[in-house]
C-alpha cells in the first residue's frame, strides 16, 4: 500500500513538471509579427493660375508623427518635375503640400501622369517611432528583409548605427491640371486714335532706362572632399556640385531607385593629392550618360544620405550618397 502512494505521488510530480516544461518552450517560442505595409495615395492636384501655385493632397498610413525631408513628383523617367525640400515637415501638420512656380516655365511640365514620393530619414533621434515599432518598421536589417521585392518603397543605409532613410512612393499617378499648360491670351481692341492721341504722340519721349540685367548664381554648391568630411552634416540635403574621376561604373546596384537609373562610383580628389578613400556613390535616376572608368566628371545633385556597399575583398566601405541631376 505505501509503495502505491509512493509510485502516485511520483507520477503526479512527474506531470507537473512535464506541464512547466511545456509552458516554458511555450513562452519562449518567438511571437511572429504581423507588419503592416506602408502606402503613399496622391489624392488631388490643384492649380492656382493668379498665385501660380500647385497644391498637392494625399494621404498614407505614415504615423502621424513621421518627419518627411523631401517631397516630389516624379513623371515616367522618374525624373523630379517638382520637388520640394520640406526638412522638418510633420504629417500631424498637413498631408497638403504646395509648390510655388514663380518664374519657371510652366510649357516645360509634362502633360502625363505623374507619381508622388516621400523621403524619409531614420536615426536615433529623428523618426525613431520607426526603430521601435516593427509593425510599420523596424531595424534596416527587418525593413530591408520585408521591403526586398517592392517597387513602392526603397532602402538607403545611413552612415551611424541604426540609421536608414527610405523613398516612399504613391501606389496611383495623377496628371497636373489642364489649366497649366493654357495659355491666356488677352485681346484687346484697337480704337482710332483721337487728334489729341495723335498730337501727344508726336511729342518726343525720352526712352525709359533698360532694366538692370541680373547675374543669376548656380543654385549648386561646389564642394571638395575635404568640406564633405569635415562638415557633412552642413551641406546634408543640400544641391551640390563635385568634380572627379569615375572608378567604376556599378553594372548592378540592389538598392537602385528606379530601373533605369545608374550608379557611378566617383572619386573627387584634388589632383594633385589623390586618396583613393575619397569617393562618393552617385545615382541619377534616368538618361545616364555613358561613362567609363578614368571619365572626367562634374556631378550636380543633392547629397541625400551615404551609402554602404562592399569592396573587392568583402569589407563594407560607407561613402557620401549623391542623387545627381546631371553628370557632364
Amino acid at each position: 500500500m505505501k509503495n502505491n502512494v509512493m509510485q502516485a505521488l511520483l507520477f503526479v510530480g512527474m506531470l507537473f513538471f512535464a506541464v512547466g516544461c511545456s509552458n516554458d518552450s511555450a513562452a519562449e517560442e518567438p511571437v511572429e509579427v504581423e507588419r503592416e505595409e506602408l502606402e503613399l495615395l496622391l489624392e488631388k492636384i490643384d492649380f492656382d493660375a493668379e498665385w501660380e501655385e500647385i497644391t498637392i493632397q494625399f494621404t498614407t498610413n505614415l504615423p502621424e508623427e513621421t518627419v518627411v525631408d523631401t517631397l516630389a513628383l516624379l513623371d515616367s523617367n522618374n525624373t523630379a518635375v517638382l520637388e520640394l525640400e520640406v526638412q522638418n515637415y510633420s504629417l500631424q501638420d498637413s498631408t497638403t503640400v504646395v509648390f510655388e512656380l514663380g518664374e519657371k516655365d510652366r510649357e516645360g511640365l509634362p502633360e502625363e501622369e505623374l507619381s508622388m514620393v516621400l523621403t524619409v530619414f531614420v536615426d536615433e533621434t529623428t523618426n525613431t517611432h520607426f526603430l521601435s515599432n516593427e509593425v510599420i518598421g523596424g531595424s534596416f536589417s527587418d525593413m530591408q528583409m520585408h521591403y526586398a521585392d517592392s517597387e513602392l518603397l526603397q532602402l538607403s543605409a545611413g552612415n551611424q548605427p541604426n540609421a536608414y532613410s527610405f523613398n516612399l512612393r504613391s501606389s496611383n499617378k495623377k496628371s497636373l491640371p489642364e489649366e497649366i499648360f493654357e495659355k491666356a491670351e488677352e485681346v484687346v481692341e484697337e480704337e482710332e486714335p483721337t487728334v489729341e492721341e495723335t498730337a501727344e504722340a508726336e511729342v518726343e519721349v525720352e526712352p525709359e532706362p533698360e532694366p538692370e540685367t541680373k547675374v543669376e548664381t548656380s543654385e549648386f554648391q561646389l564642394v571638395t572632399t575635404s568640406d564633405l568630411k569635415n562638415n557633412f552634416d552642413a551641406f546634408f540635403g543640400m544641391k551640390i556640385e563635385v568634380k572627379g574621376e569615375v572608378t567604376q561604373v556599378i553594372q548592378y546596384d540592389p538598392y537602385a531607385m528606379s530601373d533605369t537609373a545608374q550608379s557611378y562610383l566617383v572619386n573627387i580628389s584634388d589632383p594633385n593629392n589623390y586618396n583613393a578613400d575619397n569617393s562618393v556613390w552617385v545615382e541619377i535616376l534616368s538618361n545616364p550618360p555613358t561613362l567609363f572608368e578614368g571619365s572626367k566628371v562634374t556631378v550636380k545633385g543633392t547629397l541625400l544620405d551615404t551609402y554602404t556597399y562592399e569592396s573587392v575583398m568583402g569589407t563594407p566601405i560607407t561613402v557620401p550618397y549623391i542623387l545627381a541631376s546631371s553628370i557632364e
